[in-house]
């Protein structure tokens, strides 16, 4: 399985709470990756990380929009190995990134 969640690090006043976190992407690892390959599963939320980029979260309560940009990745050293295009395995005589 293949998990990805959003979190947004902004001020304190509009921080999302962990029970809130939501999954943005969940991909079963075995057919679908196999099958379509990780770009083209990464593509629509790629898209979205761009129109966040651009427009922003819009908060009308407060009259404020946020602009979003993707900061960082976080993940076990397979999966992040793998987003990153490289193989995914461990060994004895491997280095890790």
């Amino acid at each position: 399985m293949l998990l990805f969640h959003l979190d947004i690090d902004n001020p304190i006043k509009w921080k999302t709470k962990a029970d809130s976190i939501p999954s943005v992407l969940m991909v079963e690892r075995s057919s679908s990756l196999k099958a379509n390959g990780l770009k083209i599963i990464l593509e629509p939320m790629f898209e979205d990380l761009k129109l966040l980029a651009q427009n922003g979260i819009y908060f009308p309560n407060h009259n404020t929009t946020l602009l979003v940009q993707l900061a960082y990745v976080i993940g076990d050293n397979l999966s992040v190995a793998e987003l990153l295009g490289f193989k995914r395995t461990f060994g004895k005589y491997l280095t890790c990134r």
